[in-house]
C-alpha cells in the first residue's frame, strides 16, 4: 500500500484553509456514519503522533540504519560549527581539538558488533568507542569496520582532526550492526514498531515550528544529521517519512511548516 499524504499548515485565515476544514467535517462525519452502521475496523483509528525532538544521539531511540543521521552535528571547542558547507560537514577545522561529532552519547542503549564506516573526501578522523581508540588517515580505506563489545555512556563519538581544502570530508555512514549502504532508512525494529499503527503523523521537525518558507530551503537526504532543533537541524527529508508509512503500511499525515510559501505546499 502507498502512503496516503495529507498536510496542515498553521494559517487559518485564508480562503484556502476554510475549505480544507470543511472537507475535514465532512470527513468526520462520513466516520460517525460508517460507526454507526458497524463498519468502524475498515478506517484508521490508531495513530502516531511523532515527536521529532526525540531523535538526537543522547536517546535510547535508534531509527536510521546510519547512525550518523541522528548525530550532534559537528562542533569546535563545544560551539555548533558554521564553517560548513550545505550539507553541514566541515569545510576547514581551526581547533586543535578538531571537529567533534556525537553518535551516541550518554546512554547505553546501542547495539553491540561490527559498525561500518564510510565516507568520501580526504583527511583525518578518529572514533572513539568503549572498547577503544580508532585513527584513520588520509591513506585510510574508506570503508573500515568498527567493532564494538561493550556499551557505556561515554558513547561513540567520531572527531574530524584534518580535512581538505578541496577535497573536504563528507558523507559519512555509520550503519548499525546488520545494515549497510544497500539497506534502507529505517531499522528493522523501527518498522516494526510503526506497523503497530495505521496513521503516522510527523508533527515536529520539518513541519510544525520548522523556519523552512521556500520548497529549496527543505531537507535533503545528504543533510549529516536529521535531528530536529534549529535551522541548522531542520528535521527530516519527506522522502525518509515516505519510505517509513511505506515500509510500515501506515498513510502519512505530513505537516507543513507555518512560514510555507504557495510553492512549498504545491511541491
Amino acid at each position: 500500500m502507498e502512503a496516503t499524504v495529507c498536510s496542515s499548515k498553521s494559517n487559518h485565515t485564508n480562503m484556502k484553509q476554510i475549505y480544507c476544514y470543511l472537507l475535514s467535517l465532512i470527513f468526520i462525519a462520513s466516520i460517525l456514519k460508517v460507526e454507526a452502521q458497524g463498519n468502524s475496523t475498515t478506517l484508521p483509528h490508531d495513530g502516531l503522533n511523532v515527536f521529532w525532538g526525540d531523535f538526537t544521539y543522547f536517546t535510547t531511540a535508534a531509527p536510521f540504519t546510519n547512525a550518523i543521521k541522528h548525530s550532534s552535528g559537528f562542533r569546535e571547542d563545544g560551539e555548533r560549527m558554521t564553517q560548513v558547507d550545505e550539507n553541514g560537514y566541515p569545510t576547514s577545522i581551526t581547533s586543535e581539538n578538531g571537529a567533534v561529532l556525537y553518535i551516541f552519547l550518554e546512554t547505553t542503549a546501542y547495539p553491540t558488533g561490527d559498525y561500518t564506516l564510510m565516507w568520501e573526501g580526504e583527511g583525518a578522523m578518529t572514533v572513539q568507542t568503549c572498547d577503544g581508540f580508532y585513527e584513520f588517515e588520509e591513506s585510510s580505506e574508506k570503508t573500515q569496520t568498527i567493532t564494538i563489545s561493550n556499551s557505556c555512556e561515554a558513547g561513540i563519538i567520531l572527531t574530524l582532526t584534518r580535512t581538505s581544502s578541496t577535497d573536504h570530508l563528507r558523507n559519512l555512514r555509520l550503519y548499525l550492526p546488520g545494515y549497510n549502504e544497500n539497506s534502507g532508512y529505517w531499522t528493522d525494529h523501527y518498522v516494526d514498531y510503526f506497523a503497530n499503527f495505521e496513521l503516522v503523523r510527523f508533527a515536529w521537525g520539518a513541519g510544525m515550528y520548522s523556519p523552512m518558507s521556500e520548497w529549496s530551503e527543505r531537507v535533503h537526504l545528504d543533510k549529516l544529521t536529521w535531528t530536529a532543533g534549529d535551522a541548522a537541524d531542520p528535521g527530516l527529508p519527506y522522502e525518509a517519512m515516505i519510505a517509513l508509512a511505506n515500509e510500515a503500511d501506515a498513510d502519512l499525515w505530513v505537516s507543513v511548516p507555518p512560514r510555507a510559501s504557495n510553492d512549498f505546499e504545491l511541491q
